[in-house]
């Protein structure tokens, strides 16, 4: 809106009725009205509140109105109702015909502006329903390119303007300065009958004044969006509207198959992938670039351990779409939560479908319970690791001190419950069922690596893709793709079949282990030479077995690894010269081997025991070093 009379800030007022005091006798006006006369027609008395320098415009609805002040020093007052405050302090204006009365307190602020300030009444007999009109101009919010029509004058810039100033005055006279139109929110268009269009380019506050005097107080708006990016999950929803302007806009999407917007700026993503949203206002588009994130779920296979459960986990769905799981294949379960069973070597596929806004999102996930192979192939795996660099020792048995091939395959069942003591590579070849399809776990065999006497002649655990663990020179993994290797494959052997229950881990022993797997006829005739040579008790007996059991660690002699070569060597224990006629030995002890000979035996063999590190012994004292067992002296 317009003003007729427009110059600066307006002045805070504070206007309440309450009483007529007396008048001094400074009057500007005529024909005043007796005290009694005013008093009759019934007075009204209001406060007004001015800074020093202000001009106030008093206008009653009467034909007759006369003003007087009480201190011209402090305010004084026209016949046309022009009150103006020349200094701080107290005084009253007032209509002598009516006897309305302003009682003025003036403050010592000074103002370098003229503010023009009407109070009207629309009844004297009803002097509550006085009116104030402050007449200062209403501000005119717009946005960017908008336009502002006014007659031919200047624009200016006031120098501070906030949202809550609604009622500003620009500084200065009614004519603008021209050094305040480079502050111009706009460029000039061509003069049209006196009338100048602009068009509002530049965020700002401004008064367009035209040559009268007419203004107009214009707060130019750049509009902005309470957010310009989002990210979020199909299905979540935000809102998008301008913060700092009101006005009629429009909504709309750049691909209404990644998110949709409704009327009321209600954005909601229903695939994945990225658009805009726009927001039409009457001159300007905004934009508020979205992204959108589908839910998923990993479908690597799992593998389970018999007893253990899956989960299947749903990233993503942040805006909480539905999920439903189902078995589609297999024996096992899925709870409504996503935790998988799966029974002893079962094989379970769990489909996972998200229900989104537009389309399902479909995830076949498989869960398998490791078979019997892969159980004993992962329970092996600490003896094969620990094994792995021991040299290589024919007759060797301690892992990390000196290994053969068949004592460190045999070491390795033995953790694993697939054996009870050690064989030799042919008995593990005898005791294996063949298989075409070997799985990591099982043993590999080879024959004439060298003379030994038998068909088999090297053992190693078949690793899997072409590979196998094996006591080379040292204990290592290699490639059974050589050549070498091809040349002397004999075949493949398991242990191991899918009804067998899951492997039991355990410690093994290794001292004195290695020399177990012996026929019935070879362990009885161990049993008749420690007979003849340990006399009569089963501390001599182990002492005998042990001494036969320290030679064969380092063979002795080069008498060989093996217990029965050591036993059986030219002229060193009972019976070496008989032992390819057994009847010469069984005759001589007549078929009765003394049980503590056997648990001797047993006990070295198979448990490790030794009652001694000695490589001699004499069934007199030897030296002042030999030590007594069992009634031999050992050295």
């Amino acid at each position: 809106m317009k003003r007729k009379q427009f110059t600066a800030l307006m002045s805070m007022m504070v206007l309440t009725t309450l009483f007529a005091p007396a008048l001094k006798d400074t009057v500007v006006g005529a024909d005043q009205k007796s005290e009694s006369e005013v008093q009759e027609e019934g007075q009204t008395t209001s406060f007004l509140s001015a800074r020093q320098g202000d001009k106030l415009t008093i206008t009653l609805d009467s034909d007759e109105v006369h003003w007087m002040t009480s201190n011209p020093d402090i305010a004084t007052v026209d016949n046309d109702g022009v009150i103006t405050a020349n200094a701080s302090g107290s005084c009253e204006i007032q209509d002598v015909n009516t006897g309305y009365t302003i009682n003025m307190s003036v403050s010592s602020e000074q103002t370098n502006t003229t503010d023009v300030l009407a109070l009207n009444y629309s009844s004297t007999d009803d002097l509550k329903d006085l009116v104030i009109d402050n007449q200062t101009t209403e501000v005119k919010e717009i946005e960017i390119n908008d336009n502002i029509v006014a007659d031919a004058g200047a624009v200016s810039k006031p120098d501070s303007f906030t949202e809550e100033e609604k009622e500003v005055t620009p500084e200065g006279s009614a004519e603008a300065n021209t050094d305040q139109l480079n502050d111009s929110p706009s460029a000039v268009s061509s003069d049209i009958d006196g009338t100048e269009n602009l068009t509002a380019e530049q965020a700002g506050n401004y008064v367009v004044t035209d040559a009268n005097g007419e203004s107009q107080v214009v707060k130019v708006i750049q509009p902005e969006l309470n957010q310009t990016t989002y990210t979020g999950a199909v299905g979540q929803t935000t809102e998008v509207f301008i913060t700092n302007f009101d006005t009629e806009v429009t909504y709309s999407s750049s691909d209404e198959k990644v998110a949709t917007v409704d009327e009321m700026g209600t954005i909601t993503l229903v695939d994945g992938g990225s658009c805009k949203i726009y927001v039409d206002t009457p001159n300007n588009r905004l934009e508020c670039t979205v992204t959108s994130t589908i839910p998923t779920v990993n479908t690597d296979s799992v593998k389970l351990k018999d007893g253990e459960l899956g989960q299947i986990t749903v990233e993503g769905n942040n805006g909480n779409l539905p999920v439903k799981y189902e078995v589609i294949s297999g024996n096992g379960t899925v709870s409504e939560t996503g935790e998988v069973t799966v029974p002893k070597r079962d094989t379970t596929v769990v489909r996972t479908t998200i229900s989104g806004p537009l389309k399902d999102y479909v995830y076949d996930k498989e869960f398998v319970c490791s078979s019997v192979h892969e159980e004993y192939w992962e329970a092996m795996q600490p003896a094969i690791q620990e094994c792995l660099g021991t040299p290589y020792v024919f007759g060797g048995n301690t892992p990390g001190v000196a290994l053969d091939c068949s004592a460190y395959a045999s070491y390795v069942y033995r953790t694993v419950g697939l054996l009870d003591g050690r064989l030799t590579a042919q008995g593990l070849y005898d005791i294996c069922t063949p298989t075409e399809d070997p799985q990591p776990g099982d043993l590999i065999f080879f024959t004439g690596t060298y003379d030994a006497g038998t068909y088999i002649t090297h053992v190693g655990i078949y690793a899997g893709d072409g590979m196998m663990y094996h006591s080379g020179d040292p204990n290592q993994k290699t490639s059974i793709e050589t050549s070498y290797w091809q040349s002397h494959l004999a075949g493949y052997g398991t242990m191991i079949n899918e009804s067998m229950e899951s492997p039991t881990i355990r410690e093994v022993n290794t001292s004195g282990e290695s020399y177990v797997g012996y026929s019935q006829e070879e362990l009885e005739l161990i049993w008749a030479v420690v007979a003849q040579e340990c006399n009569t008790s089963y501390e001599g007996a182990l002492a005998v077995i042990s001494c036969v059991a320290n030679r064969a660690d380092i063979n002795y002699g080069g008498h060989g690894y093996d217990i029965l070569s050591q036993l059986t060597a030219p002229s060193q224990f009972a019976y070496s010269s008989s032992v390819s006629d057994p009847s010469l030995w069984q005759a001589r002890l007549g078929g009765n081997v003394p049980d503590y000979v056997k648990q001797a035996v047993t006990d070295c063999l198979e448990n490790g025991v030794r009652n001694h590190s000695y490589l001699n012994f004499r069934a007199n004292p030897v030296g002042d070093n030999s030590v007594n067992i069992g009634d031999n002296y050992y050295f």
